[in-house]
């Protein structure tokens, strides 16, 4: 059982990514790290919103790194929670997703081992979809250099994705339309496995639900 955290210690400014794996007896894995838990460290302040175990044994972790400027960062640690050193700078790549900074919602791994990431930016409130090839890099073959902005019908606020087994990715969220007269409505996007809007869903690839007296809020999916 793996878990993604954020530890802050008192009086320390920042934050850090800590992994902690626990036995199925539920006390800490003391063959992972310190006792059960072992730190990505990558200076500032972080935080992994997504654990994803490989076949292989390592663990992956997906988040969010707020140096000079907020990036997604991906992990990769050996079964005893040292850093896999092929992997970009001591075990880590950085991603500038856009330039202002964003909140990663979650992670999923693919059948092929590539990675899917999905959040969305806090200044513009718009979504986007990232995907990466095994190493780390890339996947040039999705969206505009493997990540895809969706759509923003306003005011969009990404918290959960999923893959069909077709390939196909579901985006869960909510969303602020004009249609909708700016009320909040549970907004699900899906995307081809190119990162391209998928025309056959809902409208030009967004399905909402409204309710004409409440806010809706999508805070998970599952296919």
């Amino acid at each position: 059982i793996a878990i993604g955290t954020s530890l802050q210690s008192a009086g320390a400014p920042e934050t850090a990514a800590v992994l902690s794996r626990y036995l199925t007896s539920g006390a800490l894995d003391p063959e992972l790290g310190s006792d059960g838990q072992a730190e990505i460290d990558l200076q500032f302040s972080q935080q992994a919103s997504s654990i994803l175990p490989v076949s292989d044994g390592t663990l992956l972790a997906y988040g969010e790194h707020s140096g000079f400027t907020s990036q997604t960062f991906l992990a990769q640690m050996w079964p005893d929670g040292s850093p896999n050193s092929n992997l970009g700078t001591n075990g880590s790549l950085f991603y500038d997703v856009v330039p202002n900074g964003t909140t990663v919602a979650g992670a999923l791994l693919q059948q092929d081992r590539q990675i899917v990431s999905a959040g969305y930016t806090p200044l513009t409130q718009s979504g986007f979809v990232m995907r990466t090839e095994p190493n780390g890099q890339l996947d040039q073959e999705f969206g505009t250099g493997g990540i895809a902005q969706l759509a923003n019908p306003g005011s969009s606020r990404i918290h959960a994705l999923a893959a069909q087994a077709d390939g196909r990715i579901l985006v869960a969220g909510e969303s602020q339309p004009a249609a909708f007269g700016g009320r909040i409505v549970m907004t699900i996007w899906r995307l081809n496995v190119d990162g391209l809007p998928d025309q056959t869903f809902g409208q030009d690839g967004i399905a909402f639900v409204a309710d004409p007296t409440a806010f809706m809020y999508a805070y998970d999916v599952a296919v």
